[in-house]
């Protein structure tokens, strides 16, 4: 019994050291649901107001995102407050804009409704970043290429009727539950 308890905590204590980064803000960790509630609402900010200066906001969303995702999967403790940087104020201020909201700051929505719809958005958020300097052959000038990429996975489609009953037809003796 005590080699069973022994190996128990061995075991626990392995996988609590084996955590991800911690990115820290204002003293709270950001878990795995944080950081989808900040995807969320930025997709949510950027794609759902047609004006063309929110638009260009996407590009800085997407560097920042890519940025918040490279700190939150390293192995090292950050905190948002000491890094300085254009991608750690936009997650700042995005996080401090989501905890207006819930706060009830805004009357006009609804918070918990809110934090479902950026949490969904958030889990299906497709982020890319990347820049590369290169030489113009023409000018002999350096410039730099930005590639980036801020959309949503599309969701699943639900299977047909039609397909379930085949499934149903094929296996008919087995009981599922």
């Amino acid at each position: 019994m005590k080699i069973k308890a022994l190996t128990f905590i061995i075991v626990a204590l392995m996988f609590a050291g084996s955590a991800q980064a911690t990115v820290y803000y204002k003293g709270k960790q950001l878990r795995d649901i944080q950081v989808y509630t900040v995807k969320g609402f930025c997709y949510d900010v950027s794609h759902s107001v047609p004006d063309p200066e929110i638009k260009r906001w996407r590009l800085r969303f997407a560097q920042a995102l890519v940025w918040l995702d490279k700190q939150h999967q390293s192995k090292k403790t950050y905190h948002l407050e000491k890094i300085q940087g254009s991608e750690s104020k936009t997650v700042r201020d995005a996080i401090d804009m989501i905890i207006d909201v819930l706060a009830g700051k805004y009357p006009n929505i609804t918070p918990e409704m809110a934090l479902h719809q950026w949490v969904q958005f958030g889990r299906r958020v497709i982020v890319e970043y990347s820049e590369k300097t290169v030489t113009n052959t023409k000018t002999k000038k350096q410039e730099k290429h930005i590639k980036w990429k801020f959309e949503l996975k599309p969701l699943a489609k639900p299977s047909s009727p039609q397909q379930t009953k085949k499934l149903l037809y094929r296996y008919p003796n087995n009981n599922f539950f």
